[in-house]
């Protein structure tokens, strides 16, 4: 918003704005900027005088904001995260779930997973990767809260109940959660078969796409468009 209203500013006239009430009508005066004249708005000019009200307006949001922003980033600084990944990075090994020498990770698969690389953000946890890293950064320099592969209870067929780990979970603000998959390696025709069954799955258990699940991918040659994530980032705001 201070960006927003710095722009807008630039657009609107300087110079300063004078009421005088006259027998209880009230006559506008301009004060030039330059040669600080004091010139008489008349009826066809009126519009100088709601140009000249906003900017008074947008001026005085603008030092609130200031402050705002500043009161903002010493809160920041002793700030600490409470996510789930937040959390787990801090315990004691022993009271870490799920852990199996990977960090703050719980893994999806232990025996395909184990020695897959792990790539450390800015936020303080690890994620499998520098895709993932990526759309982390954008989250956070957007202070958007999400949790990474936090486990969901799912049902197979109405019966079975699996556990599987969305790559971002976001809580909305009536605290409904939203879930954004990342997919990669569309050219595996094996990973390919798991991502249709994955969200097949997630559709049965009333997890759809573009009501409260996510899904962005790269494309089969691996490239990885960071505007399409950037676009995401946008929309998922918007949906908190």
């Amino acid at each position: 918003m201070l960006k927003q209203y710095e722009i807008k500013l630039k657009r609107l006239p300087t110079g300063k704005l004078v009421c005088l009430r006259k027998k209880e009508k009230e006559e506008y005066y301009y004060i030039d900027a330059k040669d600080k004249k004091r010139k008489y708005i008349n009826k066809e000019n009126l519009n100088l005088v709601d140009d000249l009200k906003l900017r008074k307006h947008i001026e005085t949001s603008i030092k609130r904001l200031k402050q705002n922003v500043e009161v903002q980033q010493r809160m920041l600084l002793k700030y600490k995260p409470y996510s789930y990944g937040a959390i787990q990075q801090v315990v004691p090994m022993s009271y870490k779930f799920g852990d199996n020498g990977a960090g703050n990770i719980l893994t999806k698969d232990k025996k395909n997973f184990k020695n897959q690389p792990l790539y450390l953000t800015s936020a303080g946890y690890k994620v499998r990767s520098k895709s993932e890293a990526m759309i982390v950064e954008a989250l956070c320099s957007d202070n958007i809260v999400a949790e990474y592969e936090k486990p969901l209870y799912l049902k197979i067929k109405g019966r079975n109940v699996i556990k599987i780990y969305p790559d971002f979970t976001f809580t909305n603000k009536y605290g409904l959660p939203i879930y954004w998959e990342h997919f990669g390696m569309l050219s595996n025709e094996i990973y390919k078969e798991d991502m249709l069954r994955k969200l097949e799955t997630y559709i049965d258990n009333g997890i759809i796409p573009s009501v409260n699940l996510i899904i962005t991918a790269e494309k089969l040659d691996g490239s990885f468009d960071m505007g399409v994530i950037s676009r995401t980032v946008d929309m998922i705001k918007k949906m908190l």
